[in-house]
Formats: C-alpha cells, structure tokens, sequence
C-alpha cells in the first residue's frame, strides 16, 4: 500500500514520523522550503513526552509527487483542503482512502469529492508545535478518534485502525460528526483563550468572563446541534452541558467546574502569541459559516473573530482585555 501525508508540521510530522519509525513506508509532502531542506538534510526529529527520535522519511514538495496512492493524509490547515484534494485527485488509486488530519470540520467537503465511505475524518487529541524546520514536538502522546460520516465500519476504516493503533492510540468512532463538532466547540474555546495570553483559570477567575465562555461555547454548540450533530464528552468538559437549553447559570457553573479542573498548561497564546499565521478561519470562521447554513444567528463568534484577527495581524495587542468589547454581544 502506498501512503502520503500532506502537510508534515505539528501534526503531520508526529503522526508521520511515528509512522515511520514504526515501519511503515510514508512518504511525506510539504509546502515549506525550509522544512523540507531540513528533514532532507538531517532527518525529523519528533519529541514525545517520553521519547525522542529522528527518522529519514522520503519527503517531496507539493509539485514533485508522482504515481498513485492507496492511503492520502491529510494535515494541512482547513483553508488547504480545496487544493491539495485537487493536487491529489491524479494521484488517488480509484478506492484510496483519504483521511482529515485536520481541524476544523473538513470530512463533509472531502466525502462530497470522493464519497462517504473512502473519506475518513479523525480527531486528534495532541498538543504539538513546530519547533524549528525538521523538529516536531508533543507535549501529550495523544490518541485519535477516526471515521467515516456515516458512522459505520469498513474494510478500509478497519484495516486504518489496525496500522494506526500499534503507533498511536486509535479509537474508531460511530458518530464521527459528533465527535468532531465535539472537539470544535474546544478548539475555538482555546482560541478565544489566545487573545487574552493567559492560562485558563486564571481567565476565569472573573465572573464576566466565564459568562463570556460560557455564552460563547453555547452558541458553537447550538450551531453544531442545528447542524445534526450528536455531541459527545471530551476530557475537559460535556459540550452537551452548554446546550442553549441550560440557564445561564448551570452553564457558568460548568465553566467553574472547568477551572478547577483544567490541567496545567505549559504555554499560552498558542500560535496566536508565537506570530503565527493561524487556521481561525477554519475554526471560528467555520463555525460562522455553518451557522449562515443553518440559520443560526452568530454574534459572539463573529465579534471573537474580529478581535482576534486584529491581534493576528498586529492592529491591537495580546491581553486579556480584548474581551471587553465581547461581553455585551
């Protein structure tokens, strides 16, 4: 079987070095120059919590890819989805599986180009960066969540798990949507928390704040259920005890649960704070858009959207006061 991985950052470069230090034959692709020299040169190195590796894989820039691929990855941020879908289309062998690394939900315009039961969603419970080109790094060995739309078991989703598993523990989901819109309610929860550059407790030890959190997860929830989805628990938090039909109350009442138990974060401001371009379009700008689709009228995400672009462009600061102008939305 022959494997691609498109997009080998934090992500794509964990799960593909762990690939291929398992044996597995995976040829990584990647966009960025300096990356790409780095790995070819002096292989990738992949720190775990537990361990640290460099493997030799077989790396090719978007252009140089060449033959057909039974299994296609994909890593890159959400805005990509499009492009590399019809990068790859000449390269998929007529039953090749095609799987979203990503964020964000991607899995229902990648069933739409090849069909329900050839695209594999997955979520990924990590919390990686790139360190430098070449250099990926995990603060949590992770687990994965994976399947198709439909919620049912095939030979393909199978035989992923069983090359996946041994590497990465993998879990094969049967409500992968809701899984999905599960962990979006979370991503765009800690984006919000970039803006303020502050460890979530400490966010919210004020009462207005955790009414911001909780309105705004509520309303990504509201989104997600008008949209069919069948939410389902994370490790941090319910989603389903933000559903709009909650008080008030109950909701901030969760938020405070969340705080006393949120686990210790060893950075804050995520990409946001390290000048990165990020995928927020992705995420709360999906968000935004599945709520026009739906009918769900969305004012907090927009406003939380607004301010943290003018932070990722430089036009205001990283702080916690950037959600003054939230609180009354």
């Amino acid at each position: 079987m022959r494997m691609i991985l498109v997009g080998a950052g934090q992500v794509g470069g964990i799960i593909g070095g762990r690939l291929v230090q398992a044996g597995h034959d995976v040829v990584l692709c990647d966009a960025d120059a300096e990356h790409v020299r780095a790995i070819r040169m002096a292989g990738l190195r992949v720190d775990l919590p537990d361990d640290s590796f460099t493997v030799k894989p077989e790396i090719l820039f978007p252009n140089e890819v060449s033959g057909k691929f039974d299994l296609v990855m994909i890593a890159v941020r959400s805005e990509g989805t499009e492009d590399v879908l019809k990068a790859m289309a000449q390269h998929m062998t007529d039953d090749a599986l095609v799987v979203s690394l990503q964020n964000g939900m991607n899995l229902p315009a990648i069933a739409d180009r090849v069909g329900t039961d050839r695209a594999v969603g997955a979520v990924v419970r990590m919390r990686s960066i790139k360190v430098a080109p070449g250099h990926v790094m995990t603060r949590q060995n992770g687990y994965l969540y994976i399947g198709h739309m439909h919620g049912r078991r095939t030979p393909g989703l199978e035989a992923l798990h069983a090359m996946l598993d041994p590497v990465m523990p993998t879990k094969i989901a049967d409500n992968m949507y809701g899984v999905m819109w599960s962990k979006l309610t979370f991503t765009s929860m800690r984006m919000l928390s970039w803006i303020a550059d502050e460890k979530m407790p400490a966010i919210w030890r004020s009462e207005a704040n955790r009414q911001l959190f909780a309105q705004f997860i509520t309303e990504v929830v509201k989104v997600g259920v008008a949209a069919g989805a069948r939410l389902e628990k994370l490790a941090e938090y319910d989603p389903n005890d933000f559903h709009p039909s909650r008080s008030l109350a109950q909701r901030m009442a969760t938020v405070e649960e969340m705080a006393r138990s949120w686990k210790d974060e060893k950075e804050t401001g995520g990409g946001l704070k390290r000048g990165e371009k990020t995928e927020v379009d992705g995420i709360i700008g999906a968000v935004i858009r599945e709520g026009e689709r739906v009918g769900v009228a969305t004012p907090l995400c927009r406003a939380a959207l607004k301010v943290y672009l003018a932070v990722e462009n430089r036009r205001r600061a990283i702080g916690v006061e950037n959600y003054r102008e939230l609180y009354d939305c």
